[in-house]
């Protein structure tokens, strides 16, 4: 952390240095976003609960599915768990 004082405006011609790697760019065909919800569970995370989803990911395999806090899923895709049956 740093106060905006201690900023300077940038002086000289700077340029990109390269491209991202391949395997770090995303396309279309890699878009990742919630398919289906497969599964659910009440994690116990410090003391607390809370509810998880088994999700399985648009053009991802059914080995990458992943458990995630419903929490997260609503921050991220709003609508995607509004119509499925899952705790709050």
């Amino acid at each position: 952390v740093f106060h905006v004082s201690f900023l300077k405006k940038a002086v000289g011609d700077y340029q990109v240095q390269g491209d991202l790697p391949k395997e770090l760019e995303v396309t279309d065909a890699e878009d990742v976003c919630p398919d289906k919800v497969l599964g659910s569970r009440v994690d116990m995370q410090g003391g607390v609960s809370v509810p998880q989803s088994l999700i399985k990911w648009k053009n991802r395999s059914i080995d990458d599915v992943t458990w995630e806090d419903n929490a997260y899923i609503r921050g991220q895709f709003p609508n995607f768990l509004e119509d499925k049956d899952v705790e709050k």
